[in-house]
């Protein structure tokens, strides 16, 4: 979701509202998927039946504000709100909240952060937040 600017106070703000403040949310460069799937076809039978989380980092929506501020020196904060414009889509708001209440990867439960070195150890150059937002266009 594309981040608004505040035209109040000037800020970035990452707008939800069906997660909150706790929820991690999976993030992902998709220029790094082909090289993950071609590591993955490069050895199919040790990848056979298994589950690849094609993360790049886990981060709260609170601290991808923080990370944007960080990396772009502009005043960012994830605000949570009752409606946004995306949950027009058809099961919006029934997937969110099962991200809220379950999380992106229930088989990783506690553990949400490691489900990116899944993915790094196919492809180590996966990007997070932080050197995506510093890649050229």
């Amino acid at each position: 979701m594309e981040p608004i600017v505040n035209p109040v106070d000037g800020f970035t703000e990452f707008r939800w509202s069906t997660i909150n403040e706790r929820t991690l949310f999976p993030l992902v460069d998709p220029t790094d998927l082909g090289p993950l799937v071609r590591a993955i076809l490069e050895d199919p039978s040790e990848w056979a039946n298994a589950e690849v989380p094609a993360v790049g980092e886990v981060l709260t929506i609170p601290q991808v504000a923080e990370v944007y501020s960080e990396v772009t020196g502009q005043s960012a904060r994830a605000v949570f709100v009752d409606h946004v414009p995306q949950e027009t889509i058809p099961q919006w708001l029934e997937r969110h909240r099962a991200y809220r209440d379950v999380g992106y990867f229930p088989k990783y439960a506690g553990h949400e952060t490691a489900v990116p070195e899944l993915a790094r150890s196919l492809y180590p150059e996966m990007k997070t937040f932080a050197k995506w937002l510093k890649a050229p266009e």
